[in-house]
Order: C-alpha cells, then structure tokens, then sequence
C-alpha cells in the first residue's frame, strides 16, 4: 500500500511585499499557535519550520520565555528545523556564502536541539551544480525542490561535477502541492488527498508519496490530526501519515532499495522553466543590491579572513583559540572572530531570495543597504587591524634593501603592499604617508632595491604663503574659496586668532585630500566675524602644504595571499628639483587680484603657471606592452588591438538600450521596441608615468519611459550621460573600465557589449566551485512552458569566449547577468547588464513568463533606479588559452591594499606568503579560522574536468593537516614536509577543505 507523507509547514519570506518587522509579527504569531498545537496534540506530529533558522532567532528575540519549550519539541522530533541559517538565492551569493550560510544554520541547531539532514531548497530560483557536493560536505545525502526541473518523476539523482549523488525529491507541483486541503471537511479532506496522490502517482518511482500541506506565511490547521484520523479510519487506498522530510526520505531510499530500483541521474546546475518559472531577470534587478552584496563578500572572504587569520597566528603562535585571554596594546580587537560572525550574519540577512533578488518592495531594500553599510564598516576596520598587525611582524629594518640607508636620506618610510588574489600579481596601488618635513627629491626602492616607477600627490609639510593684507585685500582673499577649494588646492584645516588688532589665519592646503565641510563651515564662519569685528585692522595669512602624501605605484609580483615592502627614500630638497606641483586653471591670475600677491610664492608661481587637460573630438589613443586602445568621437565603441596575438577588437563597450516592459523578476521587451545605442562624443587622454587613462564621454538619448499601455516606448527623449574611463597599467593584461551613468529613463535596460571577431559555439562562466560551460543561444521551446527559455544567465566573476588562437574574457564586479550570442556578423558577442530599470513588484502581462509572480499592483518606484550609478569591469584578451586569463579576472577584483610602517626588528621577511598553491586551476576560496577556534581552515576546488597536483606553501610548519570536511569535522591526516609543503592529487571539480593545527 503506497505511504502519503503530509507535511505540515510554512514557506516563510522574512522579507518581501511587507518589512522584515512586519513579517516577524506574523510569524510570532504563527509560531505561537505551532507550539501551542504541539503542546495540545500529540497526534500532530510535526511542523517544519521551513528549513531556516535565522526565523527562530527573530521569534526568540521576542519569545526568550518559550526557547525551552522549543528545544523540546527539537529535540523530541516534533519541530524541525535548519539546515541553513537563511533560504538564499543560489547565484547571487558568492560559492562560500553557501557554506558559511550552512555552518551558521548548523550552529544554531546544534544549540537548540538538532538539526534536519535535508537539503531543503524549495523556492530558489534554479539551482547551483555543485549544490550536491556542498550538502555532502556536511553530511547531508539528499535534497528536496521545485524549480529548475520539468516532466522529471519525482524521485531522482542528483550529481555534482566531481561525481558527488544525492537522493532528490522533486516537488513537481511545487512546496504548496497540498496547501488547498480543507481540514475543516474530513470528508472533503479525504477526496482531495486522492486526487493530489492520483496526481502524482505517475512520476512516483517509489511507493511513497510526498505531500506539502503549507505555503508562503500559512498558519497550521489545528483540525489537521483530526482530519488525518478520519481520512486513516474510511479511506484503504493509501496509508495516510503527519510525517516529516527525514521520515519519507527514509522510506524512499527503503522502497527503493526493495524494488533495486535506478533513478534517472541530473548531473550540473538545475535550469529547467518548462514546469515551474525560473524568474531569471533578477539577476539585473536593482543591480546595486548586487554590487554591494559582491563587495561585502569581497572583503570577507579576500581580505578580513585571511590577514585577520594570519594576524592570529602571529600573535599567539601556540594558542589558536578564539578565546584568546591576553591584553593587546592599542585599539586592534584581541579577538576577532565573533566580530567576523556578526559580520557573516548581517551580511546573510541580504541573501534570501527576495531579498538579494531585488524583488521586494522599496522600504526593505532601503533596510538592506544599512546592513550593507554596516558590514563595510566592520569590515574596513578589522582589514586595517589585519594588515597593521602584520606589518608589525615585518622585519623591515634588517631586511632593507642595502642601498637604502647611503647618508643622503633626509626622510624614509616603508610602504607594505598587499596581494589577497590566489596568484602572484602586479597592479596599481595607492597609498597616503603623513610627513613631518618636506619631501623634496625621492625614489622608491622595491624589497630587493631595484627602483620603482611611482608618482607623488603632495609635498610633505613646508610654508606656502606668509604674508599681511588689510581689510580688501582680506576679503578678495576669501572670494577666492569657492566650496572648500583656493587656487587649486583644497583647504584640508582652517584655524583663526586673534592678536592685538590682528587676525592670524593659518590654514592647511592640499591638492589631493578631500573637502572637510565641518572645519570649513566652522571657519569661514570665524573669518565673516573677524572681517567684521572694527578692531580688526590687519590680517595675517600663514599656509602650509598638508603633511600628508599619496604615492601611486605599480607593484610587481606581489606574492598570493601575502605582501612585499617598498622603501620610500627622500634627498634633502633644492628647489630646482621640487615635486611638481598640482595644475591650476591659468585664468585665476587673472579674475582674482589677489592672485598676484600669492605669484609671490615659488611654489604657487609655478602652480599658476599650469595648464588643464580638455577633452577633445579628435582620435586619441593610449598603449602599453599589451595592447593600443583607440577611440574616435562618433565611433559606437573602441577599438582594442592585442599586440601580443594580433587580435583587434572592434567596437568594444558599446553602450545599447532596449525598453523593458517587465516587472522585477523578468525582463520584457515592449511588442513594439526601439533600441538606441550610444556614441562617443568625447575622448580625455590622462598620461602618467605608472598608469594611462582614456576618459570617454557617450551620447545616448533614449525615451523618457514607456507609453501608457506599455506597449512601446515614448516619443519624449532625455539625455543618458555616460562616462568610461579606460585605464592600461604597466605589466597588468588587461583594460579596465569604470563607466558612470546618470539615469533620467524609466522602463528601460542598458547592457554594454563586445563583440568577438570570431564566432564560438560555448561560453564559460565563472561559477559555484566550477567554471561552467554553456551553450550560445536558447534551445526550441513550445508553449507549454510555465516560462520561455532566457538567452541572460548567471555568471560569478568572468565570462569568457574563445575560438582558434583567441579569447575574450569580460570581468566583472557584482554584475552577474550576462549573455552571449551570435550577431549579425556571424560572430560572438558577450553583452552584459548594468541597468534594468522597471517600476513593478509583479505583473501578469507579461509575454516572457505565464501569469504573476508575486503581489499585483505594487509599485516599486526605487527599483527604476533614478541618478548616478557607477559600474567596474575589465576586458582581457588573450590567446586560444582562456583559462590562463583567470587569474587575470580574479586579481581585477582583488585589488592592491597597503599600508605605511615604520623601521623595525621582526620575525617575517620583507616579502611574504601566508599560502599559496603550486598550481594556478586550483583556487584557493577561503582561509579563516576554524569554527571552534582549534586551528585554522584552508578551502580550494579544482577547476578543471581532470584532476591535478599541486603543492600549498605555507609561511611556517603545522604540528598537524587534516583533510576535513566542509562543516570543518576532520576526515584524514596529511603529511607537511620541514619546509611547509602539502602535497595534493584533487580530483576533478573538487572541493577540499583543510584543517591546519599547531
């Protein structure tokens, strides 16, 4: 007799078409009446609490009184919860959020009584292929979901890339397959809990049948048992049970096993919308959501982590403990790894599904950028805590180059420069040094003394003006301040006195730091009073150079996760050989009298005698070792010529605009579009000795929005202005692009393009753990289809194309909607989102997905993203050999970091590893310190379909390497060498987690 498992649940939004506090009320409320039924019916044998934890946290935060009871009802296998910490979007978060979502999740169930082994995913939005592998990383052998498949039965495998099964439940007629049942009617109860078996009896390859009796925010029947016990009584077709997920996945695997059945196998990602929509266009929606959600995670996983971890180890070398009990000087936090919870925690509130989707209305994700914000804070003051502590470490002082202390320096410092990418690297990198004296003439030593090409923005401290004025002069003198800035240069400090019938005004003048409207607004106010003030007759201006300097430089093979120091050498200052100093517009001398009297200063004679750069509308063009970029105002886009392979590629960052009729889960072309692509309209050259810039200024004019039956787009045009900067950098292969946009349109999406001179049949895309591969163009469909297939898909950090002796990889930072197509030329182009601007929660007239998606009828004004947004990605040209670029990709988003220290003893080398691996295709994705303190964790995955060797270097020996698995329980020892080597054979697409321990 088949065996119908009905489980009663909900599907909990904590944040969606109401707030995160309004929802919480709700599920107060809900759980409130759950306990009590537990409490009052022991036939009511579960409740499934939706397979997230972080909803109890909300509910106890309220209800501490209840946590007892609760733990009951866990531990006694009545209340089920977990695995995961919240139900997040799969491909809008990076592949380690996933595991730090489950070792939160786990955490927490471990504390109230136990969790549920089920990887229950049954609302997301496609799904991962290496999802199945993650789950048996902590120790869970099955999964249970909607979306993502079509006319499959409903019990399958599931396989990862590396070969890993798990059991599958499909809930073909998705997690509310039974939330119609009328408890309240046995009778009627009875008859519809045959037609739903009746319904899906045919996909059933056991003889269990799986029925979910609970959908989004539903509240428990307390006629539920009751019910089940008349339809157990009369009914001797199916045996009716209250079950849990656990329950029937062991009695599937029993059936099955009695029958030897074999289950059709999925292998890969899962992303299928011919049964259920796929919703694919949240990937573009609100797209800042995105790029701050990618920067959060950034500098966790790249930055925070790794330096905090080897901070740690460097520290209390003997005691890896997060509870570390000892005092540490200063204001760096003795133990971090709570504060990096938090962190992981705050950031994890932006991550289910209709949260990181943009899919929800405007006031939750107004919320959301608070909890962004507050994880940046965090984040940039444990990095600068990291990279102090072991610049503190570094023996700079004996380890200097020798030729750095000659007798001539009059003044040094030490610049650390940071690398958190897998691979060594060299890049641009900016760093400010606060100066007693002057810095006249200077070089830069790298840590084995070669000179270093590097640029200077201020002069150190050093007297600019000294002179007296009266009343007039005084004021003409503060005519010239216009917002903060004075001949050029911004006044970073502005202090008053008065002194017998004098005003002293000192004031500090930089030309590079920032406006400080506090101090200005302060003082300007000071000055009016003193201009005023009758015993006031004369005034005495003093003006000083701001102390501090910025030097721009390229440093070359920085070492994966570590650094290299560079030495800051100064020679007494001549005057003839001064910096140079900051332009200014010429015409000042002239509009302002009180110009002359400052020409009077050499430093400011040679201030006013500068020039400004224009913008032009001829050609122009710039050119390193790898590549000559060109641009020709009137052009679509610019021309990239790869020196090294001969590749040209035309029209690169065209700028091209469609309307989009759809709402804020699917893009939709109005029936009747007009596409509008920008052209160039002006083109900067900025030419400096450690970088080059193409400043390009687009014209694009588009319709306002569309007309008001939506099917087209208006007639009134606004102006679009758009500004990319391309910048070629001495030894980096690569053109990277930052494009700002102000956005005046509604109902429209901006995607910017390359087209390839060369056609390809696949892409690849950076993914979970995996590089994934995917065919150009959608495949054949019919109109059975809940959803017709789109041509956009995700992507994690690249996409690259390739074809014969030639490849195009496109970088990106938080824009994870791309697609790739064939164009009219017969060629592949990659076009990638940056904007899709629409006005709509959810709507059902649409022609790119059947019926409504969410509540009707609610406007999300903020989601047409009004004003200025700014976008990063990176173009690299390569040869036939794509995956070499990778690396390429990753270091454009882990840019340089450095820090200034000073001269001292240390017990690390003026160059550094903390790890790194032999072999490039394996890429190192976490290093953090373990979850109970004993140790610390290193995670890397092969990329590739074979497997490979490589060798992880570490900066010192460990007494103990375990290979562990991915909830951190140690599986087998692995031997280190003396020299801090760990030999790996990795199969292929495998994830491999370490536990290293002293």
């Amino acid at each position: 007799m088949p065996t119908i498992h009905l489980i009663s649940h909900t599907h909990w939004d904590r944040e969606w078409y109401l707030t995160f506090q309004q929802f919480r009320l709700k599920f107060i409320h809900l759980l409130d009446n759950v306990l009590d039924i537990l409490e009052s019916d022991d036939q009511f044998c579960s409740f499934l609490l939706d397979g997230q934890t972080i909803i109890l946290e909300d509910y106890l935060e309220i209800r501490p009184d209840r946590k007892t009871q609760i733990e009951r009802f866990i531990k006694n296998k009545r209340l089920f919860i977990g695995p995961w910490y919240v139900s997040p979007d799969e491909y809008l978060i990076s592949p380690e959020s996933h595991i730090r979502n489950l070792l939160a999740g786990g955490k927490i169930c471990r504390a109230l009584g136990g969790k549920m082994l089920v990887g229950y995913l049954p609302d997301t939005f496609g799904h991962i292929g290496q999802m199945p592998q993650i789950l048996r990383g902590f120790q869970i052998d099955n999964a249970c979901l909607w979306r993502g498949l079509d006319d499959h039965p409903c019990e399958l495998e599931w396989q990862a890339p590396d070969g890993s099964r798990i059991l599958l439940s499909y809930l073909r007629d998705s997690y509310s397959n039974a939330a119609s049942l009328v408890t309240s009617d046995p009778e009627k109860f009875s008859s519809q809990v045959d037609d739903l078996v009746q319904s899906l009896g045919p996909y059933a390859r056991s003889d269990q049948v799986l029925l979910m009796y609970g959908t989004d925010h539903m509240e428990p029947s307390p006629d539920l048992s009751k019910a089940v016990a008349y339809y157990q009584a009369n009914d001797e077709l199916y045996e009716l049970l209250i079950s849990n997920l656990p329950n029937y996945f062991t009695s599937v695997q029993a059936s099955l096993a009695s029958q030897s059945a074999k289950l059709q196998i999925m292998k890969g990602e899962l992303r299928s919308s011919k049964h259920s929509p796929l919703l694919p266009n949240v990937l573009s929606t609100r797209i800042w959501l995105k790029q701050h959600n990618f920067t959060c995670e950034n500098e966790l996983l790249m930055w925070v982590e790794p330096f905090a971890t080897w901070s740690q180890l460097l520290e209390y070398p003997q005691k890896q403990t997060a509870a570390v009990n000892a005092f540490r000087s200063g204001s760096s936090i003795v133990d971090q790894q709570p504060v990096i919870a938090y962190a992981w925690k705050l950031l994890m509130q932006c991550h289910p599904h209709d949260s990181i989707c943009g899919t929800s209305i405007d006031q939750v994700h107004q919320e959301m950028r608070a909890r962004f914000d507050q994880v940046d804070q965090i984040n940039h003051e444990l990095v600068r805590q990291g990279l102090f502590s072991i610049s503190e470490h570094i023996d700079t002082q004996s380890s200097s180059p020798p030729n750095f202390s000659d007798g001539s320096a009059k003044m040094s410092a030490v610049i650390v420069v940071f690398n958190a990418s897998d691979s060594l690297q060299t890049g641009l990198v900016q760093q400010k040094i606060m100066l007693e004296d002057h810095l006249g003439s200077s070089e830069l030593l790298d840590s084995e003394g070669n000179p270093v090409v590097y640029e200077q923005a201020g002069m150190g401290s050093k007297e600019l003006i000294s002179m007296k004025l009266d009343r007039k002069a005084m004021k003409q003198a503060m005519n010239m301040i216009h917002e903060g800035n004075v001949a050029g240069l911004v006044i970073r400090d502005f202090k008053l006195t008065k002194q017998d019938g004098s005003a002293l005004v000192q004031a500090t003048l930089s030309d590079h730091a920032q406006v400080d409207n506090n101090k200005l607004k302060y003082g300007m106010g000071q000055m009016e009073a003193m201009l005023a003030d009758p015993g006031v007759h004369e005034y005495i201006i003093q003006a000083y150079s701001d102390p501090e300097i910025e030097i721009t430089l390229v440093a070359r093979d920085v070492p994966p996760h570590g650094y290299r120091c560079y030495y800051l050498k100064g020679v007494a200052t001549h005057e003839g050989n001064s910096p140079e100093p900051p332009k200014l517009n010429p015409i000042a001398s002239r509009l302002i009298p009180i110009a002359g009297k400052l020409a009077q200063s050499p430093f400011f004679s040679r201030l006013l005698s500068g020039s400004e750069q224009k913008p032009t509308n001829k050609p122009q063009k710039m050119e390193n070792e790898y590549f000559i970029v060109e641009a020709k105002p009137g052009d679509k886009g610019l021309v990239i010529t790869d020196k090294r392979t001969g590749q040209i590629l035309v029209d690169s960052n065209q700028l091209i605009d469609g309307g989009d009729s759809g709402d804020l889960y699917n893009y939709c072309p109005p029936q009747q579009d007009d596409v509008f692509t920008a052209r160039i309209k002006s083109v900067m050259v900025d030419e400096y000795r450690t970088k080059q810039q193409l400043i390009v200024g687009y014209e694009l004019q588009i319709p306002k929005e569309l007309t008001r039956n939506r099917s087209k787009r208006g007639k009134v045009r606004v102006s679009v202005l758009i500004t990319s900067t391309f910048q070629l950098v001495p030894g980096v292969p690569r053109i990277d692009i930052h494009t700002e946009i102000d956005n005046p349109a509604h109902d429209h999406r901006l995607r910017v393009h390359f087209p390839a001179p060369f056609h390809a049949e696949h892409a690849f895309h950076d993914g979970h753990f995996e590089i994934v591969q995917r065919p150009i163009g959608i495949t054949t469909y019919d109109e059975s289809r809940e959803e017709p297939p789109r041509a956009e898909v995700p992507q994690c950090q690249f996409t690259a194309i390739s074809s014969g002796g030639h490849s195009i990889m496109l970088a990106n930072r938080g824009l994870p909607e791309v697609e790739v197509f064939i164009n009219d030329k017969g060629n592949a182009e990659i076009a990638m989102t940056l904007m899709r601007c629409i006005g709509w929660l959810s709507r059902d007239d649409l022609t790119t997905r059947k019926g409504h998606a969410g509540p009707m009828g609610v406007a999300t004004p903020e989601a047409q993203l009004d004003g200025r947004y700014a976008f990063d990605y990176s173009v690299i040209p390569g040869d036939g050999q794509w995956r070499t670029s990778v690396k390429h990709a990753y270091a454009f988003n882990t840019p340089f970091k450095a820090i200034t220290t000073s001269f001292h003893i240390g017990n690390l080398l003026n160059t550094s590893s903390l790890v790194e691996s032999s072999n490039p295709d394996f890429v190192i994705t976490a290093i953090k310190m373990a979850e109970d303190g004993c140790g610390f964790i290193v995670r890397g995955y092969n990329n590739l379909p074979v497997s490979l060797n490589t060798t992880l270097r570490l900066f010192r020996t460990f007494k103990q390497v375990h290979l562990s698995q991915m909830d951190e329980e140690p599986l087998n020892p692995i031997p280190m060498s003396t020299q801090g080597l760990v030999a790996l054979q990795v199969e292929a697409h495998k994830i491999i987690t370490l536990r290293f321990v002293d």
